[in-house]
């Protein structure tokens, strides 16, 4: 799945959405903890989760991409589904091998 490091990022493939991953090189570990809050986001429904990883630990590049689609029609707070950007982030999520606990 990697396709090479660059600068200390490793470059993924694209989401459905387009986005194409890279993540910093510090995902690269036998265990990773995030620790954060949840709260309402303005345009990603929620924060926390898998949102350590994209915008947490993403290229600036993946992250622009990703927040380009606060501009599109389901961009909304306090909401989880068809919400493209929160979409977006949990798919890297899955593709970075973040577990939840629920």
């Amino acid at each position: 799945m990697i396709v090479k490091i660059l600068k200390n990022y490793y470059t993924l493939v694209k989401t459905t959405h387009g986005t194409e991953l890279r993540l910093n090189s510090l995902i690269d570990r036998d265990f990773l903890m995030a620790i954060g809050c949840i709260d309402i986001h303005w345009f990603a429904g929620y924060t926390g989760g898998s949102k350590s990883i994209l915008p947490g630990v993403a290229g600036r590049e993946t992250i622009e991409e990703n927040h380009a689609m606060l501009l599109s029609p389901g961009a909304r707070s306090g909401f989880m589904q068809d919400i493209p950007v929160r979409q977006d982030i949990e798919e890297v999520g899955k593709m970075a091998g973040f577990i939840r606990f629920q």
